[in-house]
């Protein structure tokens, strides 16, 4: 994938140093344990990463998984979030994060 056709994505940039300090924290930290929420790195990065995905329409989530790179970003991404919630059962109650992408 060209880096010109991501020049669509305004936040594109953001979303991959959020997913990077994301990725960094949760397989240094919380892999092979509990994630607490009050870890302001990881989650905010979390949600910085969530909020880009949530903002683009299925077609772009399709047009970023065209790059295997990204491919796999978004499911790892996808991977925590599902440890997240299964880690902190109130998070069940917020419907948005039960979107997969």
């Amino acid at each position: 994938m060209e880096l010109k056709n991501l020049s669509y994505f305004p936040s594109y940039n953001n979303f991959l140093s959020s997913y990077n300090t994301l990725e960094n924290c949760y397989l240094k930290k919380y892999r092979d344990s509990s994630i607490p929420l009050n870890d302001d790195e990881f989650t905010s990065s979390f949600f910085e990463c969530f909020d880009f995905l949530s903002s683009l329409k299925k077609e772009d989530i399709e047009f970023l998984k065209t790059d295997i790179n990204l491919h796999c970003k978004i499911t790892m991404f996808d991977t925590i979030k599902l440890h997240l919630i299964a880690q902190n059962p109130s998070l069940r109650k917020i419907r948005t994060l039960h979107k997969i992408f």
